[in-house]
């Protein structure tokens, strides 16, 4: 894990794997912890709504304060939005990004 962490930050193409994986963790823990507390179908079902509610929010938080800022270091985030907008009309700045996108 140690390598792998140094791999990420010597070269930052690894990034979108470092963060797919922390996405994975988001969705999987609360799952594991409500089905842990009651073993039944509709605790895992409940377990998965709140993991995926708790992986958007992450990840929308992640967006707007990793990885947009160092996106924004490849490509002007102004054009990032302008074809982000091209694809999805309710875009119009860095939060409706983050929220629609």
């Amino acid at each position: 894990m140690f390598q792998f962490l140094d791999k990420v930050y010597a070269n930052k193409v690894y990034m979108q794997t470092l963060f797919a994986y922390f996405f994975g963790i988001a969705l999987v823990i609360p799952d594991g912890i409500a089905y842990s507390v009651n073993r039944k179908k509709s605790s895992a079902f409940y377990g998965m709504l709140i993991g995926t509610l708790f992986m958007g929010i992450i990840g929308a938080i992640t967006n707007y304060f990793i990885l947009l800022p160092f996106y924004s270091k490849i490509m002007p985030l102004e054009q990032i939005i302008q074809m982000s907008a091209a694809a999805n009309t309710a875009i119009k700045d860095v939060k409706t990004l983050v929220l629609y996108g």
